[in-house]
């Protein structure tokens, strides 16, 4: 795989002391043998904190490694991520913050930020792994970053949700103005040792339900077009591999230097990683045209509700009616800045929008589903791969122009080829853009298939999947982008206008499995004999 470096070295009057955060989210796994007994029980809890900046500083960032420099100094360019163990008792206990420096490791180049913005931006993701006591039953963690500028991101964090309510013990004070913790994740465990009392450990009781948080996905950072009307809805795409049932605790936006609730957002909505009445978008996220200098956040919290009895007579009543933290219900979150791109966008170059088919002039509806399934098919007949299309055009008709369309991955994501030309991509397996078939639209049909690379598309999976990726989500998010150019056109020709972008689309991917099959010969011959040697009917061995 190809290296990737990004080296900032940037006067110290030119720049700020430190980088800018504009963007988080947390997740986290419990280990599957948090629950053993005394001798086999590895109480162990991985997080995983992503997180994106304006500027790097004076460190460096490759891809796969933390970052780094002589002058980098990892805790005031990009934070700590802290934690607390904690037991919820009468009076809720916790053990002394504990702390690491945010040794982000560079994700895969973003694939628009070049071109879209300003400067370049930077995300990686940082994975830490917690050793939980024996006598605690929670562990609350967080992203510390004290901004020298007194920007104060961490300070815009919506405040707190309902789930919160009652939590913040005097011991900690987790929510206090001078710890304004960003995207803070609750996880809810159990005890590893007998209490005080003499009671059993409550891991024997089989109250751990939670051994994978939420995972929320949506570009840490946006690039938003001048224009949203033509706009297809935009989704973020949540999974939860327990099966749990899904709620959005809260969504916000921040603009103008208050936050506010907008409300077409899908606070209180419900929903679930492979709904039961059949497939889903999930929540939507609503934006708003920006201005030229206007700039938005938006805040997300998911909970999810475990199940609150093994028989139910509806799947619905399955479920706990409350996500709270006192209820031992997981708490995620997600923060996005929206940057605006006007001087790029314009009446002459409008925002491109993503379609239902090729021929299509109007944008997706909210009807049209964004979620796949796609089978795991090696060693069984049928295809191998797994098309998810995707096609987008504009509008624009400005007198002695054509324009070109383009289909790319959102920032954050696993950026396209971008040398792929004008190829339709819609029979190669290899990732690649989509640049117009015609003067205003294109059409990228990326191929989902297992192998060796080249012939795996990094762009939808990362990696060739396996079985062993059987029933997991993965997401990935794109944009599409207009350019205008001045007749007559001619591949020497520069753009005049561009690249403006539309809202990202994101699509959900559920890997399945084949139901069990019987191998022949079927029925199986009756070769079961009973203790005197003689055949038993109508049973095999």
């Amino acid at each position: 795989m190809k290296e990737f470096l990004l080296v900032l070295l940037l006067a110290a009057a030119a720049q700020p002391a430190t980088a800018k955060i504009l963007g988080a989210r947390m997740s986290w796994e419990v280990n599957p043998l948090f629950e053993g007994d005394d001798v086999t029980s590895v109480r162990k809890v991985t997080l995983k904190l992503t997180t994106a900046w304006e500027t790097v500083g004076v460190c460096t960032a490759v891809v796969g490694s933390p970052v780094s420099g002589a002058s980098c100094v990892v805790a005031q360019n990009f934070g700590q991520l802290c934690w607390y163990n904690c037991r919820d008792v009468a009076a809720m206990s916790c053990d002394p913050v504990q702390c690491t420096n945010n040794l982000l490791v560079r994700d895969q180049p973003p694939g628009v930020d070049a071109e879209l913005f300003s400067q370049p931006y930077f995300q990686g993701t940082l994975t830490h792994t917690v050793d939980v006591p024996q006598n605690r039953d929670m562990l609350i963690a967080f992203l510390k970053w004290a901004d020298p500028s007194g920007d104060k991101f961490e300070q815009k964090s919506g405040a707190r949700s309902a789930y919160w309510d009652g939590f913040d013990p005097s011991s900690i004070a987790l929510f206090a103005a001078e710890n304004s913790p960003i995207v803070p994740t609750f996880v809810p465990l159990c005890t590893g040792a007998p209490e005080t009392d003499g009671s059993v450990a409550t891991c024997r009781l089989g109250l751990l339900e939670n051994y994978f948080s939420p995972t929320p996905m949506f570009p840490l950072i946006v690039a938003g077009p001048s224009d949203i009307t033509m706009q297809a809805p935009s989704y973020i795409k949540v999974a939860d591999l327990d099966g749990h049932k899904l709620i959005m605790e809260k969504t916000r936006s921040y603009t103008a230097g208050a936050w506010s609730d907008d409300p077409r957002e899908n606070t209180g909505s419900t929903f679930y990683d492979v709904d039961p009445a059949g497939a889903t978008n999930g929540p939507r996220v609503f934006f708003k045209s920006p201005t030229s200098a206007q700039y938005t956040e938006k805040w997300f919290e998911v909970a999810d509700r475990t199940y609150d009895r093994l028989e139910p007579t509806t799947l619905e009543s399955s479920f706990k009616t409350f996500s709270k933290w006192t209820d031992r219900q997981a708490s995620v979150q997600l923060l996005s800045s929206v940057l605006p791109v006007t001087t790029k966008c314009s009446t002459s170059n409008p925002p491109p929008f993503f379609t239902a088919s090729a021929t299509s002039t109007a944008a997706l509806s909210a009807t049209h589903l964004t979620e796949y399934s796609c089978e795991w098919t090696a060693g069984f007949p049928g295809s191998k791969d797994c098309a998810v299309p995707l096609f987008a055009r504009t509008n624009g008709a400005a007198a002695g122009s054509y324009y070109q369309v383009r289909v790319r991955s959102a920032f954050g994501f696993p950026a396209l080829d971008s040398s792929c030309g004008d190829t339709q991509c819609q029979t190669s397996s290899v990732p690649c853009c989509c640049r117009s078939q015609d003067s205003k639209q294109c059409s990228y049909v990326p191929r989902l298939v297992q192998g060796d690379p080249p012939t795996f598309n990094p762009a939808m999976l990362g990696n060739p999947w396996t079985q062993d990726d059987i029933g997991k989500f993965f997401v990935t998010c794109f944009v599409a982008t207009a350019e205008r150019y001045n007749l007559p056109a001619a591949s020497t020709n520069q753009a005049v206008e561009g690249p403006c972008p539309s809202l990202p689309m994101c699509v959900k991917i559920h890997i399945t499995g084949r139901k069990p099959r019987f191998v022949a010969p079927t029925p199986l011959a009756s070769n079961s004999r009973d203790s005197a040697g003689a055949d038993v009917p109508a049973r095999t061995e």
